[in-house]
């Protein structure tokens, strides 16, 4: 929740898209995640033309949406660290 209210005031609520089913993706997040809290995100793009799964030869990341991933980690620490009373949150 903290990380989704961060976003929905970054990016806007209409632009965040709840997984209600886990995905069966390669990483190893799950076991990070019973050792200390965090989130798992993924940063939505669509390519023009066709699609190509990561690791494939053809797979193209459309660069244009990046800055959001790096706001959103940005905006969600200085968030937490007001929160905890470490600096001032200013947005």
């Amino acid at each position: 929740e903290f990380f989704r209210d961060v976003a929905a005031n970054l990016i806007g609520e209409e632009n965040i898209v709840t997984i209600k089913e886990p995905t069966m993706v390669g990483e190893d997040m799950a076991y990070y995640l019973q050792e200390v809290p965090g989130t798992f995100f993924f940063l939505g793009e669509a390519p023009q033309g066709e699609a190509y799964p990561h690791h494939h030869p053809k797979f193209d990341v459309d660069e244009g949406v990046l800055w959001k991933g790096s706001a959103l980690f940005a905006a969600a620490a200085l968030k937490w660290l007001k929160d905890n009373a470490l600096i001032p949150y200013r947005m």
